[in-house]
């Protein structure tokens, strides 16, 4: 029986080289495409974050402007109110043994910023204004607003210098006041509770408040 004869193999023509080379060509574009697309978002991404940190870094810049003017703010607030301190305890202090003469005290000596120690000579306290003669002392807080609060916290400081008095408080009895440039009826009431004498500066006057009926000042 004959064979059947083979079919001759063709060879790589010019045609599908030319194809081929086609082909890649097309896909090389395209691949060009997806990358100059890729580089476009890419650049997209990079301005946006460029423009984020530029608005990151003008916010930051402002908070600490914001931050440096409330910073100033506070301390020139603090610098005034010191001031205002200053000036009310000044006034408050001028010749205020003089509104009680009322009374069987005889206080001739006034001292500022009169500060307790404890045994071991550290701060614990300070009087803003002790009244004294060879008998009594006073110690007097004072406040621009007197409020509630500072009433405790005196009758503390008068624990304080009872348990560690300064020299020229040592074996002297200890009566206490609170004085303000502005002294609330709830505030006058509890000083007076609290068995304290209440002064109040009333323009460039001071005046000792009235005490209700019965008031008996407090001795330590």
């Amino acid at each position: 029986m004959a064979r059947a004869k083979e079919k001759p193999q063709r060879g790589v023509t010019f045609e599908d080289v030319w194809a081929a080379l086609l082909k890649t060509d097309k896909q090389i574009a395209e691949m060009g495409k997806r990358m100059d697309a890729t580089d476009k978002k890419w650049e997209e991404s990079n301005r946006r974050w460029d423009e984020s940190n530029r608005r990151l870094a003008e916010d930051h810049k402002q908070w600490e402007e914001s931050n440096r003017r409330w910073e100033e703010s506070n301390r020139k607030w603090g610098e005034l109110s010191n001031s205002i301190g200053d000036l009310t305890e000044a006034l408050i202090a001028s010749r205020l043994w003089e509104k009680f003469e009322g009374y069987p005290y005889n206080f001739k000596r006034a001292y500022l910023d009169v500060q307790i120690f404890d045994d071991e000579n550290e701060q614990v306290g300070e009087i803003d204004i002790l009244l004294s003669n060879t008998k009594w002392v006073m110690p007097v807080e004072v406040k621009r607003k007197l409020k509630v609060g500072d009433i405790e916290h005196h009758r503390k400081r008068m624990e304080l210098m009872q348990k560690y008095p300064p020299a020229e408080a040592k074996g002297k009895k200890m009566l206490g006041a609170v004085a303000g440039g502005f002294v609330s009826k709830e505030s006058r009431n509890a000083a007076f509770a609290a068995g304290f004498f209440v002064i109040e500066l009333t323009g460039e006057n001071v005046a000792l408040c009235p005490p209700p009926a019965g008031f008996k000042p407090k001795e330590w």
